[in-house]
């Protein structure tokens, strides 16, 4: 490729750093494009040992537009009717991004959910099997109280008619040592009293249980 004068650059060709201003990139930049095939030199700048790459205006004003073009938003807001529709369109996609964001908090929250719901039945199974040990335990309590006034009031009924019955036997034993100068009959009589009575004691002890 020839070298171009200093009359021609200045003329009709862009430098690099001329050609980078007007792209409002760097030229290391520019370089890079032009080793990727975006732009290409039309001839070389030579000043003093180095060589200084040119280009055309009309392909520096090209590639600015393509530039521009990509980094251009997609949809362009021209007119009022445009820009009713736009944001009802962002709405929109707003509002389906918020469903799934929560459908997808839904699924990884539901299984939580249940897990919690069932480790709630299960103490409150357990409360009711509680409640129902303390009422059990309750029941058999009183049972037992019940139980130990019985054998209380037994055991005194039975030393009350023990001791009943032991002075009956004093009393018949005394009897029977009775003066011999007492008739057969008054000693019999004396005898069957005593022994009326010890059978009464019985008696009566055994309707009071």
């Amino acid at each position: 490729m020839p070298d171009n004068t200093a009359e021609e650059t200045t003329a009709t060709l862009l430098t690099a750093d001329q050609a980078a201003q007007a792209l409002g990139i760097s030229t290391r930049r520019l370089r890079d494009w032009r080793k990727e095939g975006r732009i290409t030199e039309v001839g070389r700048f030579k000043r003093g040992t180095a060589r200084i790459p040119l280009f055309a205006p009309e392909a520096v004003e090209r590639l600015r537009t393509a530039v521009a073009a990509e980094e251009a938003p997609v949809a362009t807001v021209a007119t009022a009717a445009d820009s009713a529709a736009f944001a009802e369109a962002v709405a929109r996609r707003v509002a389906l991004l918020l469903a799934e964001r929560a459908a997808a908090e839904v699924a990884t929250v539901a299984p939580l959910v249940a897990q919690i719901t069932d480790q709630a039945e299960r103490l409150g199974r357990l409360e009711a099997e509680r409640e129902s040990v303390e009422a059990q335990l309750t029941a058999r309590d009183q049972a037992l109280a019940a139980h130990a006034l019985t054998i209380a009031e037994l055991r005194r009924r039975a030393e009350v008619a023990e001791a009943e019955l032991f002075h009956q036997r004093k009393d018949q034993e005394a009897a029977q040592a009775a003066p011999e100068g007492l008739g057969a009959q008054e000693a019999l009589a004396e005898v069957q009293g005593a022994a009326s009575r010890v059978w009464g004691c019985v008696r009566r002890w055994w309707e009071r249980r």
